[in-house]
């Protein structure tokens, strides 16, 4: 599923996707460092980076 997506997402500029991600609560790893490594599997999948 990913692949395809990657690929769709480098074939159409104007492409909108909307999708969960459940996260399983750990304890150790703070909010921000949940947010932040969310942000970084976006950016592996889709290539898009937040700004």
């Amino acid at each position: 599923m990913f692949g395809s997506l990657r690929t769709q997402f480098r074939t159409y500029h104007d492409l909108k996707f909307r999708g969960t991600f459940t996260v399983p609560n750990d304890p150790l790893v703070s909010d921000r460092e949940q947010i932040d490594m969310i942000a970084k599997e976006i950016w592996k999948v889709t290539g898009y980076r937040f700004c």
